[in-house]
């Protein structure tokens, strides 16, 4: 459906209706592809808490761990950024780890 969005240019329109579902745990995946159009709308319209809020709903095992732990650390979203290592990565200890640094920091 996603790609369907992108080849009709209307990305936003998608991406701007995916909240309800993810909130009220109608969507519990996003394509890594749809995430980072997701993310960079988010970006845009300067609402990043919107990513942490939905990041708390979805199944993290299947994302791009990389970029997603960078920009919740980057703009300290430490909700997610403890959800996504403890339920994406079985990891209980990085979190409390980059919590601790960035307090004594």
């Amino acid at each position: 459906i996603f790609q369907r969005f992108v080849a009709a240019g209307f990305v936003s329109v998608m991406l701007d209706v995916l909240e309800p579902y993810v909130l009220n745990d109608r969507l519990h995946y996003i394509a890594p592809e749809a995430m980072a159009y997701f993310i960079d709308h988010c970006k845009a319209s300067n609402d990043l808490a919107l990513v942490e809020r939905c990041l708390l709903h979805l199944d993290v095992t299947t994302m791009d761990f990389d970029s997603i732990l960078s920009l919740l650390r980057q703009h300290g979203m430490y909700s997610a950024l403890f959800y996504v290592y403890s339920h994406g990565l079985d990891d209980f200890l990085s979190p409390l780890e980059i919590l601790m640094e960035d307090i004594f920091d």
